[in-house]
Parts: C-alpha cells; structure tokens; sequence
C-alpha cells in the first residue's frame, strides 16, 4: 500500500517502550515478551531508567538516549507520567504514539489532561492510539503493541479489520474470539492523535481485505468519517458495524415533530443506509457476520437452504427465519425428486429439509446428497446444515464430514448452522472454518447475519441511483439571502419555500382583519381553512388555531372573531384539502454531526406516537425515495385498505426527493422544517401545514 499518516503507528520499524520491565505479569514486560513472540524484525528500545537490559534487550535511561528517533513511542506508564513523557517522545522525534492509562488524574478534576494531550498531538502532528486503550495488533506486518495475550490464529491472511472505542471489547472480540481471523485490530480508545475514519482508511488500503468492523460510541470527525464510508462502499468492502449508547433521548429543544423524533442514533443510521453500512446489534451479531462476508465464497443469488436433523427445531428456524426477513429458496420438482431418491419415506423432500428419518449406517452419505442437491438449486444462495452438534464430533465424522464432502462437490457457499451457541463443537467449528466453511453460532444470530449478507448482496447488484433533482441556483441565493435576515418564516413563507422547490402546497390568503379574511376566503373558493399566523405560535393545533372545513363567509366571520380574540387578528385563509388520502409526515432536522437529515414517518396527529419514521441523508433521487417509502410501516395504507383507492406512490416519491434537494441545499440555514400533514391521494400530494424553524 502506499504512505500513509498512520504508517508510524501501524507499521513502525523502530519501537520504543516507556516503561518496560522485567516484573512477569506486568504490562511493561508482556510488551517486550509479545513482539519477540511474535517475530517483530524492526528494532526494540527498552525504556526504564532503573534496568540495563529487559529480557536480554539492551535498555535506556529515557527515550532521549535512544540513537535514533523511533517510529513508535509504546507510553506503559501511568496517566501522572503520561504527559512529560510524551513531550519528551515528541522532543526526541518520535512520530507516533500508544498510550493505555486512561489519562485521568485525581488532581485534575476538569479533566483538562486529555485536552492537552491532544492539543501536543495535533501540534506535532502525531498520530497517537489511546488512551484509555488495549493498543493495536497487525498481523500482516509483525506488529503487536499490546499487553494483552494474542491467541497462535491472529496470523497474516486475515480477510478483516476491527477497530473499537472499547478495550475491553478489543481483548474480548478482537483477540480472543476462537475462528474470527483479524488481520487488523485496533483499540483507539479517546482517540488523542487518531481518528476511527484514518484507521479505517489504514485498513482499506491493505490488499484481500474484505470487511472491516467497527465498534462505535462516537464519531469525532463526522466528514472524514463518511469519506471513509464512501471509499469502502466503491471498493466493494463491507463495513459492519455495531454502533451502542443508541438509546432514545428527549429532543429538549425540538420545535417540531420532525425534530422529536429524529435523535442522534437515526442521523447515524442515514448514513449508514446511505453508504451500504452493515449495522449489528451485538457482538456474536457481528462475529456471525463477518465470518459469513469474509468466506472464500459469498452468498449467490437466491434463498436459503437448509437441512436439519430435528423436525421440532425446523419449526423454530421457520419461525425464527420468519420473524427476521430471511427467505428460504423455492426449490424445483427436480431438487426435490433429487433429495426424494434417498429421502425416508416418511419424510417429505422440502426446504428446510427434515432429514433425520431413522438414521442409519448411510446417513453421513445421505445427508451430502441432500446438501448437494440443494445447494444446486438455480434459487439457493447459500446452504446451511443444522444439527445435534457436540464435543465428540471431528471433520472426520457425522455432520462434519458430510458437510465437506457437499462443500468440495459445489461450487455454492455452505455453512453450519449450530442452533445452540453454547454447545461444545469447538473442534469441529475450528476445522470447517479453516477449510473455508464459515461456523454461524445461534440460529438467530445467524439468521441476522445473513439476512444482512443477502441484503448486502442486493444493494451491491442495483443498478446505479438515479440523478438528484437540481436546485436553481438563483432560487437558492434569494432563499439563502432572506433566512439570513433573522426573520422568522411563517407558515405562508414556508409554501412559498416548498413552491420553489417542486413540492406542492396550497394557495393561500394573509388577513388581519374580519373583512380581509373573507375576501380572502371568497377569492380561494369554500370550503376553506382558517387558521392563526401570529407570530410565535408553532403548534397551532394544541391552541385552537385551525378550523377546518368553513362552508360559508358567515361561519367564517364568526370563527374569525373567535380565533382573533384569543390568539390575535392575523391569519392564514386556505382551501379545504378534501381527500381520500393518507397523511405523511416530511421534515427535515440538523444533526450536530452529520448535518441535515431527511425525516418521513406516518403523519397526522399521531405521529409522535406511532414513530413510523425513516431517516434519509439528503440528497437522493426518487429511486432511493421508492425504497424509503416500501420500509413504512404503514406502506400498506398506501396501496389502499377498506375499499380506500391506492395513492399515487411516483408523487411522493419525486415530492420527497425534491424535499431533499431543499434541504441539501439549504440545510445549514434552517434548523428544522416540518411538513406535517403531507397528504398523498390518488392524483399526488400537497402539503398542508409547514412549520420552518431557521438554523
């Protein structure tokens, strides 16, 4: 690959070890006793002024009186020391750093140690992992800046990457997990010199690799992360990840629904639908995942076929497969005739497959059959055993050798499904797996991780997205130039917003007076709407604000006075949208990190309360919409119910794909926009109440 900033860190050809020790047990010693483990051929440099040498490593008094600035200055020392020493390792011309104590002191209670640890980095540009980290291993190179004990697998060959914010997931998942291969693991903890998105970028460089996965708590260069994104998403290689502290907080100060129900975890989900992101829910999730998406062979196009030894537990998988959206391939007359010529004659020659019988001397052969036969169906994708599996089973008997015996017959991938993650089939596991057939532990587990393989499969065979509508420029100059005035947009502004870019909105009258609003009203034609635009008023529903369906001017003049008396004499007169539509919500909000986001949800006065809501980063083209809009909840609604007609799916669609030009274009002048309802019929859309809330 070529040069690369964190080349130093990842690669380094000279290391230093502030704080090494000949104490056993301690990190200073395990330092110096892995890389020599592990064949490291750059050059050592103990650190410690109280020994001469470290496990017959000459050592020096301070990382000044090394003869040559290092690559990598290894800090195994406690956060009291941690500042002087990395000043000194910067002074010394050392060109990246580990750092593992968490940097809090007790005589620090602003915590502004941390601070000044990476305004030192960011100064001297130097690239440092930590603190509050495990280190980095790289396999490919050597390389092992960690403590802790690395398992005989972590060797080159390794198709994945893994970076966390945790240590103790770096030890947990990324080092001791028996059959995922890493070639890359990194612990970047608080991040001082090093970002997750350059370590990312470090690892889409190296060659074979296949998946990276990531253990997200925050994101601390949002742009260069979904540059990252991107590169991996053209590259072809999967990022999956398993993003925590996702739960639901209270938007505080959201003026609008769009606001409220879109919070920082559905601004991270945009952008990972957006480039492809892989996202899991838990550990085994993802260990699952990224040994089916580093497999020597990948999922083909098709269902999933299965053959399990226990009709009660083909029932659970079923259901299991039903619940979590994995479809089983339909096989043919003759995949089924194929499985038929040795099935018992009991049993039915299906998929999944029920092929325990009697069992019998053949068995081990039967059970190949089935699996061949299957995984040659034109509509399997990928073919699975489930079974009794147990310590005593090897790759040479029962499950495992049938299982290879189908794998080298095919061409397909194939995997075992163990139903049980807590049962004792280690060795079995460990030897398919080095034979190319990933182990899936737990049936739901596996069944998330591929449906995740076969949804990753689609996205990659789409056909290019179709173009995004384009802005006039002059239209958002004007626009640019009036939210810049500091004035706050009512509800007519915000129609006339929508108007200018292609979203359909009602015509409307200004009143402050009895006699203006019933002209108004007259010119518009009833029925009509009427509702207040004094200023201020957000949600005017909640006040008594709108009255819908006026049939005549007197019943207007009376509402009008009504309304004026309690809330002021400005109002905003518009027709009666009368519809056999369904009610949208489409706002837009902007995250603090990634910026504005798309919001499009199940509208009307429950919105808050269904939360049928997808979240979209802008902009995107009426292709992206259509598959937005399938993910509702209530997108049966709109193929109409109840004797209800079906509603014009294409208008919402280029609606909200205009929308997101808006708000691409605009986003960084406006905070919040809530377009509540957006009522979508059988002949288009129109929204009905706009609500704009500058940035």
């Amino acid at each position: 690959m070529s040069s690369h900033r964190l080349d130093p860190l990842m690669k380094p050809r000279s290391i230093a070890y502030i704080g090494a020790s000949e104490t056993p047990g301690s990190p200073g010693h395990a330092l110096i006793y892995q890389v020599k483990r592990y064949g490291y051929d750059g050059a050592i440099y103990p650190v410690n002024p109280k020994y001469e040498s470290i496990q017959g490593v000459d050592c020096f008094a301070s990382i000044g009186d090394i003869p040559e600035p290092v690559d990598l200055a290894i800090l195994a020392i406690s956060s009291q020391r941690v500042e002087q020493q990395l000043e000194q390792a910067i002074a010394a011309g050392a060109r990246s750093a580990v750092i593992f104590d968490t940097c809090y002191v007790p005589d620090d209670p602003d915590r502004t140690l941390l601070k000044r640890l990476r305004d030192m980095a960011r100064e001297a540009d130097m690239p440092v992992c930590g603190g509050n980290g495990m280190g980095i291993i790289n396999a490919a190179e050597g390389v092992h800046s960690t403590f802790d004990n690395v398992l005989d697998h972590h060797r080159p060959g390794g198709q994945a990457a893994f970076i966390t914010h945790s240590g103790s997931v770096f030890a947990e998942f990324g080092l001791h997990h028996p059959r995922v291969r890493f070639n890359i693991v990194v612990s970047a903890g608080q991040e001082i010199g090093a970002t997750m998105d350059e370590y990312l970028d470090y690892a889409l460089g190296i060659d074979g690799m296949r998946a990276v996965c990531l253990f997200v708590e925050t994101v601390r260069k949002p742009q260069a992360f979904i540059a990252a994104l991107e590169k991996a998403d053209a590259m072809g290689v999967a990022i999956i990840a398993c993003k925590v502290g996702r739960s639901e907080k209270a938007a505080a100060f959201a003026q609008t629904h769009s606001g409220a129900l879109v919070g920082n975890d559905s601004a991270y989900q945009a952008v990972f639908d957006r480039y492809g992101v892989v996202r899991v829910h838990s550990l085994d999730e993802m260990a699952n995942t990224v040994s089916l998406f580093t497999a020597d062979r990948q999922v083909t196009a098709g269902g999933l076929s299965m053959v399990i030894d226990s009709g009660g537990e083909r029932e659970l998988v079923v259901d299991i497969a039903d619940d979590i959206g994995v479809p089983f391939a339909e096989i043919s007359d003759d995949t089924k005739a194929k499985i038929a010529e040795r099935l018992f004659f009991a049993l039915e020659p299906a998929n999944p497959l029920d092929a325990w019988g009697n069992g019998g001397e053949e068995w081990d052969d039967e059970v190949a059959h089935y699996l061949t036969a299957l995984s040659e169906d034109p509509d399997t994708g990928l073919t699975a055993l489930s079974g009794e599996f147990a310590n005593h089973h090897t790759l040479e008997d029962e499950y495992g050798s049938s299982l290879l015996a189908a794998y080298e017959s095919s061409d397909k991938p194939m995997i075992l499904l163990p139903n049980i993650a807590g049962a004792d089939y280690e060795g079995m596991a460990r030897a398919l797996t080095d034979r190319g057939i990933p182990v899936l532990d737990s049936t739901v587990h596996a069944m998330n991780a591929i449906k995740h393989a076969f949804a990753y499969r689609d996205r990659r065979a789409r056909p290019a997205p179709l173009p995004v509508p384009t802005c006039d420029p002059e239209t958002v100059e004007r626009w640019r130039e009036r939210l810049a005035t500091g004035e706050d947009l009512d509800e007519a502004a915000g129609y006339d917003l929508l108007r200018d870019f292609s979203v359909a909105a009602p015509n409307y009258r200004i009143a402050e007076d009895e006699a203006s609003a019933v002209a108004g009203a007259e010119a518009l034609g009833y029925p009509v709407v009427l509702k207040t635009a004094m200023p201020g008023i957000a949600h005017k529903s909640d006040v008594g604000g709108v009255k819908l369906d006026i049939q005549d001017s007197a019943a207007l003049a009376d509402i009008y006075r009504d309304m004026s008396e309690r809330l002021g004499g400005r109002v905003l007169v518009t027709p009666m949208i009368k519809s056999d539509g369904v009610e949208v919500v489409m706002g837009m909000v902007r995250d603090s990190n990634f910026g504005p986001i798309v919001m499009l949800g199940a509208g009307g006065v429950f919105v808050e309360i269904m939360k049928d809501v997808r979240v979209i980063l802008p902009p995107f083209g009426v292709d992206v919409a259509e598959r937005e809009i399938d993910r509702l909840k209530i997108r049966p609604l709109l193929d109409g119910a109840r004797g209800r007609p079906a509603v014009d799916i294409k208008a919402l669609a280029e609606t909200l794909s205009h929308f997101s030009a808006l708000v691409f274009a605009l986003g960084d002048s406006i905070r919040e926009i809530d377009v509540n309802p957006l009522i979508v019929g059988p002949e288009g859309c129109v929204a009905v109440d706009a609500l704009v809330v500058r940035g």
